[in-house]
């Protein structure tokens, strides 16, 4: 069952990447990509490279994202909620975070869902984070924590709190910034 396992591999980058663990993530995209996958896995690992701050790596993540869209034009999991993922992740990877969240439009009303794994609401979260934009970034941050429900293996749950607390610091909150850390360790 080779597709699968591709399948499982591509959905641990997730977890790589939002631990921090960006080398790892990178060898496991580059080990998913060479597998030849469907469109799933491959937009996964292009999140990866995307965000991994290479501007060859994002370029080649971005046409990755294009020529998939290009190619079904009307699938909504493709056009609607990995490719904006793809664009965002790029944008902040580059350090647009306005760029990242105009890129996350489309994918709002999915970005709760078992596909998105609330990516979308983190990713808002770092753009604002980066913004300085303390209050919106500790909302979208609050929502994750909020609706676990919806994607309980989601990898933006465990950091969640630590996006929180850095929220409330950039409030000058810090005694919620605290409480946040304390909940993130």
């Amino acid at each position: 069952l080779p597709d699968v396992g591709t399948g499982h591999l591509a959905w641990s980058l997730s977890m790589e990447l939002t631990y921090g663990y960006v080398d790892a993530a990178r060898q496991l995209a580059r080990r998913v990509l060479a597998r030849n996958p469907g469109y799933d896995a491959r937009l996964r690992a292009a999140i990866v490279l995307a965000t991994t701050g290479d501007e060859q790596e994002a370029g080649e993540a971005e046409e990755m994202a294009r020529t998939l869209a290009a190619a079904q034009p009307d699938h909504t999991l493709i056009n609607a909620v990995l490719v904006p993922i793809v664009m965002a992740s790029a944008a902040l990877g580059r350090g647009q975070p306005e760029a990242a969240i105009e890129a996350l439009g489309p994918v709002a009303p999915y970005e709760r869902g078992f596909i998105a794994a609330f990516a979308p609401i983190h990713l808002r979260g770092q753009a604002y984070l980066a913004l300085r934009q303390g209050r919106r970034a500790a909302a979208e941050f609050q929502r994750i924590l909020d609706h676990r429900g919806t994607d309980p293996f989601s990898p933006f749950h465990a950091v969640a709190p630590l996006g929180l607390a850095r929220a409330h610091r950039v409030i000058g909150n810090i005694a919620e910034s605290l409480d946040s850390y304390e909940r993130f360790f």
